[in-house]
């Protein structure tokens, strides 16, 4: 009898010993430099002469479970589950109200050998209301803008500073604002709904 209630407690402990097996991705380093550093605030002056300080309003950076019930791109085969991290970051000013809202974030893809696929939005809204439509930027082994007004340019001077591999959107018919990134400084520059533009200054 001592031997059975051995076994037992021997096995509800080995049961209790078992971890799960996931797999936990985090987004790649390619994409988290262009999320900006605002542990100081950041400073952009306009083609009128104004200069407005920029600071990070809020942040976080977390990682969210994904069960095979509810991957959308497959089963997970060799996995419990997946844990894919996410990160929001807004900085903005009040004087004027501007708001730049970056959202970054992977997602687990079995066809691709690093089995994940890196994504980031920004857009930026106004006091006016003004929303742009924002860049969309994926990684896999090289970075792609995602909309179509999306573009990219090797050099870029907005005012009395030269910007490199500045990802941007155009000022058009489309829409009145515009937004510029690059991966050595995240935000670079911005065109508001009344015409005016601003850039880093370094």
């Amino acid at each position: 009898m001592k031997a059975a209630y051995f076994i037992l407690a021997l096995l509800f402990g080995v049961i209790a010993c078992q971890k799960d097996n996931f797999l936990q991705l985090s987004t790649s380093e390619t994409l988290k430099n262009f999320l900006p550093d605002y542990s100081s605030d950041r400073f952009f002056a306009s083609n009128n002469g104004d200069t407005i300080r920029m600071k990070r309003i809020s942040g976080s950076t977390n990682f969210e479970r994904v069960n095979a019930v509810n991957n959308a791109r497959g089963s997970l085969p060799d996995y419990d589950y997946v844990e894919a991290e996410q990160q929001k970051l807004v900085i903005g000013s009040d004087t004027p109200y501007t708001r730049f809202n970056f959202e970054l974030s992977t997602q687990y893809n079995p066809s691709i050998a690093s089995r994940k696929e890196d994504f980031l939005s920004l857009t930026f809204e106004e006091e006016s209301g003004v929303t742009n439509t924002g860049i969309n930027l994926t990684f896999r082994d090289s970075v792609i803008c995602l909309n179509q007004r999306c573009r990219l340019q090797d050099t870029l001077k907005l005012q009395n500073n030269t910007f490199f591999e500045v990802y941007f959107t155009p000022r058009d018919s489309v829409n009145i604002n515009a937004l510029y990134l690059n991966e050595s400084s995240g935000l670079v520059g911005f065109k508001t709904s009344d015409n005016r533009i601003f850039e880093l200054i370094p």
